[in-house]
């Protein structure tokens, strides 16, 4: 039995349709998973595709309809969220009025952070169309960690001791995954807003310029993005966008627990 069960957990593994390739690319953002996902080839056999497979075949399959409630305030996180389809969305009430802090879509994962620590809910989620979840109970994450203890427990172990030792509350305890199409406006905003420069400005005018005469139109905007890639490296623009998304995390963060400061005076 317990070999037919293993060539079950394998054979989902393997099989890579759309949902298990989500799956996949989802557990590569939490940092206690992702170095297990990332096996090469010469560990095909190790016990980290083993955990993987134990991972993904203990995941449940959640439905939730529009305005359904994910969480409340003072709920304890018992489960660690992949968002497969739909749209949460983060608030939080003050004074009567209500604040959308964020909308998490497709690829977002919650409660990877307070779902192994004593901290409650202080920011509501609600469902703000239909919705699919994958999720992970934390006595079933537990069990996989003590069977897997060098491959999973031991990253776990280390994860969860700097979040102790940090000694900060984490209200908003998600990783968020943008649409694509957001995305790519972001990035076109940071080329621009790093090429802004005299140098940069004046090279643009002189190339919309001999466009114009040899094209027979204006540049598009798609045309213009391009000719600034040549000004900017991807590497740099990912660096700004992820140092943008950090500091606005800071200060949402910030915010939140002077909101729960007030609320309890």
């Amino acid at each position: 039995m317990p070999e037919f069960l293993t060539t079950i957990k394998e054979g989902v593994y393997e099989y890579d349709d759309k949902i298990l390739r989500f799956i996949k690319k989802s557990m590569k953002q939490v940092p206690y998973l992702a170095q297990i996902v990332n096996y090469t080839d010469q560990e095909k056999d190790s016990d980290k595709k083993q955990c993987i497979h134990e991972i993904i075949y203990s995941l449940d399959t959640q439905r939730k309809s529009k305005d359904e409630i994910l969480q409340k305030i003072g709920d304890n996180a018992d489960d660690l969220f992949f968002l497969q389809s739909g749209i949460i969305e983060v608030f939080t009430k003050f004074e009567g009025k209500e604040f959308v802090i964020e909308r998490l879509f497709r690829g977002s994962i919650i409660n990877y952070r307070t779902f192994f620590t004593a901290e409650k809910g202080v920011c509501e989620m609600r469902f703000a169309e239909a919705s699919v979840l994958k999720a992970l109970h934390k006595d079933k994450f537990e069990k996989i960690c003590e069977a897997y203890p060098k491959t999973l427990g031991k990253n776990f172990n280390s994860y969860k001791l700097s979040i102790v030792k940090a000694q900060k509350a984490i209200p908003l305890d998600y990783i968020m995954v943008l649409p694509p199409a957001v995305q790519t406006k972001i990035q076109s905003q940071t080329i621009l807003k790093i090429a802004d420069s005299a140098e940069f400005q004046l090279k643009l005018r002189n190339e919309k310029t001999s466009f114009e005469l040899s094209e027979g139109r204006k540049m598009s905007f798609e045309e213009e993005m391009k000719f600034a890639e040549t000004f900017v490296s991807m590497k740099e623009v990912k660096a700004h966008v992820e140092k943008s998304i950090y500091l606005e995390n800071i200060l949402k963060n910030e915010t939140i627990r002077q909101i729960i400061k007030l609320r309890e005076k």
